[in-house]
């Protein structure tokens, strides 16, 4: 389905989603980053992942607190902040000041037009909403509503207790803002809870304790592990009303017009071997992922499933001791996945 087009080497991450594509590399710590416009070095205080805001390309440096402002390929603005999304005119920025961090909001002017303290952890936005979870205890998810004016209130959830395998109780725990649908807030808590809220009064809607009742007796899917949480990861389809799951070896479906969730395909039970998916993406048509086909190892396979069959499509290997770090990322008929040796792989959609 798809061959190797390209490879790219000394690559530190790219981003498809802005208008150019951009590539990162550090080469006897010399930074660059280049685009099909222009190639230009970087300071390596500033060095991170890119994306546009108005008419600005910025990178941001989040162990260093320092956010750079690029034009046409030149810097042309410095400052003491990180910076990792934006909303509309507004520009959202964390902050360190006496050992206390702050997040601000601020307009084209880069005038500061809201503040607040706190350390902001995971996080998910879209044009008129920034939700961001607490770093370390993350038991608050701190709500910001973006219209004329910014609305701002938390939602405390310490009393959404659960257990891990060992039965050891836990406080309420956020382990991925999922995303908006309609008018409510979809929060992946605990072990396999996932709650509603609404996005004007923070008051939960509805829940599923259970979400993988299937083969949550299992001791594989223990989610609340620090080595597994971070590969969970729900994927919102807000135009089928449908959120998808594919972890460990299974593929699960929430249909949340229904409010219940439910295995869809179990992977291991088709093939000889034993899949262990980890990074997945989700696409129109496709699931892209990287994971092992063998339990517990890192994941040396990237490839393609079909959301409609179900089907593994395509899959391609690393060279042994190398995995790859993410799953593939799609555009234009077009596969970029990076592996561990920070090279770029580029395959192209073949012609049938």
């Amino acid at each position: 389905m798809y061959e190797i087009l390209e490879k790219k080497d000394k690559i530190q991450g790219y981003n498809l989603e802005v208008e150019d594509l951009f590539f990162q590399i550090n080469a006897k710590d010399e930074f660059k980053i280049f685009t099909k416009k222009y190639s230009t070095k970087v300071d390596k205080e500033v060095f991170g992942n890119p994306f546009y805001w108005n008419d600005y390309l910025i990178l941001s440096n989040v162990n260093k607190y320092k956010c750079s402002f690029f034009s046409d390929g030149k810097e042309v603005l410095r400052k003491d902040f990180h910076s990792r999304s934006e909303i509309g005119d507004y520009l959202i920025s964390t902050y360190k000041k006496e050992r206390k961090k702050y997040i601000q909001f601020l307009n084209k002017e880069l005038k500061v037009v809201f503040e607040k303290e706190f350390r902001s952890g995971s996080y998910y936005s879209n044009k008129n909403l920034h939700v961001c979870a607490e770093v370390a205890l993350a038991n608050k998810i701190n709500v910001f509503l973006v219209s004329d004016t910014i609305k701002f209130y938390t939602i405390d959830i310490t009393n959404q207790q659960w257990s891990n395998i060992e039965g050891e109780r836990f406080d309420g725990k956020v382990f991925q803002i999922i995303g908006q649908w309609k008018n409510e807030l979809l929060v992946f808590i605990g072990k396999f809870r996932l709650v509603s809220f609404d996005l004007e009064t923070g008051k939960e809607l509805w829940r599923i304790d259970d979400f993988i009742e299937e083969v949550s007796s299992n001791p594989i899917f223990d989610f609340s592990s620090g080595s597994m949480s971070g590969f969970v990861k729900w994927h919102l389809s807000e135009a089928e009303n449908k959120a998808y799951l594919l972890v460990q070896n299974c593929l699960f479906e929430l249909d949340l017009n229904t409010k219940k969730s439910q295995l869809i395909k179990d992977y291991n039970e088709s093939t000889e071997q034993e899949w262990y998916f980890k990074h997945s993406r989700l696409y129109d048509d496709y699931i892209t992922f990287s994971g092992a086909n063998v339990l517990g190892k890192f994941p040396m396979v990237a490839g393609v499933i079909d959301r409609n069959t179900k089907e593994i499509l395509w899959s391609t290997e690393c060279k042994p001791g190398i995995y790859f770090e993410e799953a593939p990322q799609m555009k234009d008929n077009k596969l970029y996945v990076l592996d561990s040796s920070k090279i770029l792989h580029i395959f192209e959609k073949e012609l049938k």
